[in-house]
């Protein structure tokens, strides 16, 4: 038996299904990642196909039933399209990666109500504000490693336990995190950092969006980051949409 319920989402893919209608991939709110059928939306009488496109934040009625792997929306208002986001190349670049972590990074149903305001936050930044798209992203990459359970300690050595603090050097591991300025030779794969990305990983790690730090630095975070996700999530090959902008 289904069970009808509203529900609030964000888009994360779009395909054409059969001759009339859609399957998109929704990241919500009540039921974490899911993909639901959307049946005549391909249809020049539907008004629903257009509201469904990638990265709307949308509210559909719901066919849920558990038994189902692909599920039924019969309804469709569209709350948010990020039209500013979607006019903006540098915009569209690091909103679209936020995107591609939630689809490739989250399991089917695994619901986290935080990470999903926090991904409506993030982009309602992009879209409306007048800082960094990059340094939104950082700030949300350092979110979502949280929230799927590979924090990053930031107060000590991941090799000897030292107070970070008292480094004036460091070095990046992928598979462990940050080390002291007396370990980060151990390691020959281990990447050498400056006090200037050990402070931007601790500011990205508050409510600041970092604006102070040069983009360059904001960029070898956010690829060091990667890299520890692809150490950690193995089927996770790195965020491809990148190299598309």
């Amino acid at each position: 038996m289904s069970v009808i319920s509203t529900v609030q989402g964000i888009v994360l893919k779009k395909i054409e299904y059969g001759d009339t209608s859609h399957i998109i991939t929704l990241y919500t709110k009540q039921h974490g990642k899911l993909s639901a059928i959307i049946k005549g939306s391909r249809s020049s009488k539907s008004k629903m196909g257009n509201k469904v496109d990638v990265m709307n934040l949308v509210e559909i009625v719901l066919y849920r039933k558990q038994s189902r792997e692909v599920q039924v929306i019969s309804q469709v208002e569209l709350l948010n399209p990020f039209s500013k986001i979607k006019e903006d190349l540098d915009k569209l670049k690091y909103a679209t990666g936020m995107l591609e972590l939630l689809l490739f990074l989250i399991p089917e149903d695994d619901v986290n109500e935080r990470l999903f305001v926090g991904t409506v936050k993030a982009l309602e930044k992009i879209d409306e504000s007048e800082v960094p798209p990059i340094n939104v992203f950082a700030k949300y990459l350092i979110f979502i490693i949280k929230e799927t359970g590979y924090e990053i300690q930031l107060q000590y050595c991941t090799e000897c336990n030292a107070d970070l603090r008292k480094s004036d050097s460091f070095a990046f591991k992928p598979d462990q995190g940050i080390l002291c300025s007396q370990c980060k030779n151990l390691y020959d794969f281990a990447e050498q950092i400056g006090k200037e990305h050990f402070d931007l990983l601790n500011c990205l790690n508050t409510k600041n969006y970092c604006v102070k730090f040069k983009r360059k630095t904001v960029e070898q975070i956010i690829g060091l980051l990667e890299k520890y996700l692809i150490y950690h999530i193995p089927e996770f090959k790195g965020i491809k949409s990148f190299h598309y902008y």
